[in-house]
């Protein structure tokens, strides 16, 4: 093999682990992201939980009225697609 289809292979295969270390990179931070996500979400699924057992206090609407069990999901479930339709 010639030495300029030498250094051709090697640029060539240099530029493969370039985009491959990149594509690495990337996939790691949107593994971060994922995980911070989770942990989020997994905080929102305690908060709402506890919410849902009512143990530890009452959750009341704009109009006074308690909200407990279906009608405590239907109402977090419109103030979710309220806030996702903006």
């Amino acid at each position: 093999m010639s030495s300029a289809r030498k250094r051709g292979a090697i640029q060539k295969a240099n530029n493969e682990t370039d985009r491959l270390r990149q594509q690495l990179m990337l996939s790691e931070y949107h593994g971060a992201v994922m995980k911070a996500m989770a942990e989020t979400l997994a905080k929102d699924a305690g908060r709402y939980r506890a919410l849902r057992r009512g143990q530890k206090w009452s959750v009341v609407d704009g109009i006074g009225d308690t909200l407990r069990g279906d009608a405590l999901d239907a109402a977090i479930d419109a103030a979710i697609e309220s806030y996702n339709a903006i």
